[in-house]
Parts: structure tokens; C-alpha cells; sequence
């Protein structure tokens, strides 16, 4: 079992940290793009990037998840009470299909092919999918993923921060949701405006959101245990 060791933690990890530094990468263009949306500069065009940008993050983090839990489940390092309340290998596909989807719609708005029904439609789609990636995340065998060995209280204020992270990533992906819905609401309204900068809200929190949970996930896997005691009384690292 390659996972066991510190070479196949690190090699599982990366994959997974990999996904993450792309969704935190991507959510601060997703963020910038939708702030200069709502500034006016090519408002539509900023819209339909920032969709295509968030989408494609939520799909590699997805996969990537899928990925490694894939290789832990073969290495049987998986412990099956992990999957209490999302089975892994689903919440990460259904994590990377709508972020897909998303991806999909915004480039059918660069083609021209878009309405603001699609775009309310793609944003609900993006914030259930964070959703379900931060339940996902929360849930992951993290000891077999991190490129270091911690002891029991480290390991677990580790898992705590990481956990307490996903929470407000998970309540950020709701607000998203509740963003969509409203904009589907406004498509009727008065005004014309409003269904999009309603989406450019929901964009600029979809952002903020993979940021959030990109670093929490980095953070977990690269977290390295303070030295032994009598390590530290000698001056020696006391780490690999």
C-alpha cells in the first residue's frame, strides 16, 4: 500500500492540493471579474468568463477529489464510517459535473446563445456544487492525504480547521443558491439589469468561496507538526 508511505501520502496529496491551488487560483480571477462586472466594464462578457473560470475550478477540484479517494478505496486505507453524510466518489462527481455544466453555459454566452434564465440557472448550479464539495471535502480520510506525519493533536486541530473552513465555504455555496433563485425571481421584474447583477453578486461569492476552500484544503494537507519537545530542548528538527 504505496498511500501508507510518506512518498504515496505526498503523491495523493499533490493531486488533491493541485485541485485546490487551481480552485483558490481561480476564485480570485472569479472574484475580479466579477467585481469589474459590477463596475461596468464589460459587464456581460466579465459575467460569462467568470462563470467559465468557477465552473472549471469546481470541475478540476472535483475530479482531483475523485481521484485520490479513488486510489485510497483500492489501497483499502478508506475507513467506510468516513461516508456518513455524502459518499465520496458521488460528491465529487456531482461536485465536477456542475461545474461543467457551468462551464458549458458560459461559454454558450460567448457564442451568443444565453439568456438570463441560463445564467440564474448556471449560478444555482455553482453554489449547489460548492455545496456538496465542502460536505465532500469535510469528509475525506485527510491522514492518508497529508505530506506529513502529525501527532493525535495536531492532527486534529488541523481537521478542526479544516472542517470549521468548509462550513463557511458549504454556507457561501448556499447563499449563491439563494442568489440564483432570486435572479430567476427578477427575470420578471421591472428591470432588465437587475436578474444579471444579481448573478454578478452570485459570482463575485462563488469566488470568495473556492478561495476559502482551496487554502482550507492546502492548508490540511501541507500542515506540519510542531518538532517533539525534547527535540526542540536540543535544537534538532525532530521532522523528516
Amino acid at each position: 500500500q504505496t498511500q501508507s508511505t510518506p512518498v504515496g501520502r505526498k503523491r495523493l496529496g499533490a493531486v488533491v492540493s493541485g485541485g485546490a491551488s487551481v480552485e483558490a487560483i481561480a476564485g480570485v480571477a472569479a472574484v475580479t471579474l466579477a467585481i469589474l462586472g459590477l463596475a461596468g466594464v464589460l459587464s456581460f462578457y466579465m459575467l460569462a468568463i467568470a462563470m467559465i473560470v468557477a465552473g472549471a475550478a469546481l470541475f478540476i477540484d472535483g475530479i482531483s477529489v475523485a481521484a485520490a479517494h479513488s486510489q485510497l478505496r483500492r489501497a483499502q486505507t478508506v475507513n467506510a464510517g468516513k461516508n456518513d453524510l455524502v459518499q465520496i466518489s458521488t460528491g465529487s462527481g456531482a461536485e465536477a459535473l456542475g461545474g461543467a455544466l457551468a462551464v458549458l453555459l458560459g461559454i454558450l454566452a460567448l457564442a451568443g446563445t444565453f439568456t438570463a434564465t441560463w445564467a440564474a440557472i448556471a449560478v444555482v448550479l455553482l453554489g449547489t456544487a460548492l455545496i456538496i464539495g465542502a460536505i465532500t471535502h469535510g469528509e475525506l480520510h485527510w491522514s492518508a492525504l497529508a505530506h506529513y506525519d502529525l501527532n493525535p493533536p495536531a492532527r486534529a486541530a488541523a481537521t478542526r480547521t479544516l472542517r470549521r473552513t468548509e462550513r463557511f465555504a458549504a454556507f457561501g455555496g448556499a447563499i449563491v443558491v439563494f442568489l440564483g433563485v432570486l435572479s430567476l425571481v427578477a427575470i420578471d421584474g421591472p428591470s432588465g439589469r437587475s436578474p444579471f447583477t444579481l448573478v454578478l453578486v452570485a459570482l463575485l461569492a462563488v469566488g470568495l468561496a473556492e478561495i476559502l476552500d482551496g487554502f482550507a484544503v492546502m492548508g490540511r494537507i501541507t500542515t506540519k507538526g510542531a518538532p517533539p519537545r525534547d527535540a526542540l530542548e536540543h535544537g534538532v528538527s525532530g521532522m523528516p
